[in-house]
């Protein structure tokens, strides 16, 4: 592995968890991702020894830093003097706003999505420029059992209907907030949104020869060529969204693949994490995009309408909990609704699921190489083409 970075003034950082009672006494900072397995950010392991200046014992605090990608394409591309920044807002502004929301709706229990929060900051000189002394730092989840499932393989039926469940719930909380509350969900939400900044340019440094890899993919199976026409659509990368489906718009992670879902198998728990491009969008984009790239594909042959129809149980469920009608939050309105975003997540489906979730392992994606596609792949992007059209999903894009 290359050189690991060094967090400087790491007491600083965890001032606030800390509270001025403890002080560091040691600390070990190594790399915790392999070369690849993670594209927008540089992800460490942080062991610190605390000791209690009153009582003079010692606490291990185990922790995972986030820091700005190390070359520069990438931060170009993640656009981290945005993307770092809304991920620390996520959990310094949004967490806390949904806490307060589900207690004050009576929640006994609140839903526990997401790592603990320990600090973060922009850089050392109090600019609002985000560097390279910019770290998130939040809780090592791995000490906790919790793992990342193998992206080859999948999630088994078991497990993606605890992620549905945990997806649904993440969803339909900040919807209840907007429903039920939308000077706040407008102050404290809204403006954190991808879609609430200016739209970026993304036109590539250098003309890029033409990739026909997919086109002739999908012409390789004759019940797919109908769907040729919607990879020349906008990349979903591309897509500002400036109107919005209603009232089911909330929000979304929009990076919602099996990388950034971490279980825990002793108990099939949840977490989601990773927040650097959150928007405001149909759940339709989540749902749909996680799905076809994360679990495992037999499970989908079989399963897939049971999966949609679980998810969207367990959405009604939730916003029936936080006190919302559901009436309008039938199935067929969800079914409509992924229809409705293949605009933008029928490439994001096919090309990203194939680049990089089913991409080679502990190597960084080349995006201007030519990818090569194997016959598992293949027949992925098939089933996926095929249901989409059999779902009626595409037809309003390709008349």
């Amino acid at each position: 592995m290359s050189v690991v970075p060094k967090i400087e003034k790491l007491e600083d950082l965890v001032a606030q968890h800390i509270d001025g009672q403890k002080k560091i006494v040691a600390s070990k900072v190594t790399r915790l991702t392999q070369p690849g397995e993670n594209y927008g950010s540089e992800i460490l392991k942080v062991d610190l020894v605390l000791k209690s200046e009153e009582s003079g014992t010692e606490e291990q605090l185990s922790a995972v830093a986030k820091l700005i990608p190390e070359d520069e394409f990438r931060r170009k591309i993640f656009d981290v003097q945005y993307s770092f920044v809304a991920e620390a807002e996520f959990y310094n502004t949004i967490v806390p706003t949904l806490q307060q929301f589900q207690k004050q709706q009576g929640m006994r229990e609140l839903y526990d999505l997401f790592p603990k929060f320990y600090g973060a900051r922009k850089n050392l000189n109090g600019s609002d420029t985000v560097d390279e002394n910019a770290v998130l730092l939040l809780e090592n989840l791995t000490t906790s059992g919790y793992q990342t499932m193998d992206r080859h393989v999948g999630f088994d039926y078991a497990q993606a209907q605890v992620v549905l469940r945990r997806l649904a719930q993440f969803h339909a909380v900040p919807l209840a907030l907007k429903l039920k509350d939308r000077a706040t969900f407008d102050d404290k939400v809204m403006p954190l949104m991808e879609c609430s900044r200016p739209k970026r340019d993304l036109k590539p440094e250098k003309e890029r020869e033409k990739d026909d890899t997919f086109e002739n993919i999908l012409k390789e199976c004759q019940d797919c060529v109908r769907a040729l026409p919607m990879l020349h659509k906008e990349k979903f990368l591309e897509i500002k969204r400036d109107n919005f489906s209603e009232p089911i718009s909330t929000l979304v992670h929009k990076d919602m693949w099996l990388n950034n879902v971490m279980l825990r198998p002793r108990d099939q728990d949840v977490k989601i994490v990773d927040f650097q491009a959150y928007t405001y969008d149909t759940p339709a984009t989540d749902l749909i995009f996680f799905l076809s790239g994360s679990v495992n594909i037999d499970v989908l042959k079989k399963h897939f309408d049971e999966l949609l129809r679980y998810y969207n149980d367990n959405f009604a469920d939730t916003l029936k909990k936080l006190d919302c009608d559901t009436a309008p939050f039938t199935y067929e309105y969800l079914m409509d609704e992924i229809g409705g975003c293949m605009d933008r997540e029928f490439c994001h489906c096919v090309i990203f699921t194939t680049l990089v979730v089913f991409g080679e392992k502990n190597k960084k994606a080349n995006f201007d190489e030519k990818p090569k596609v194997s016959q598992t792949q293949k027949e992925r992007i098939w089933w996926m083409v095929r249901e989409f059209l059999k779902r009626g999903w595409l037809d309003r894009w390709i008349q």
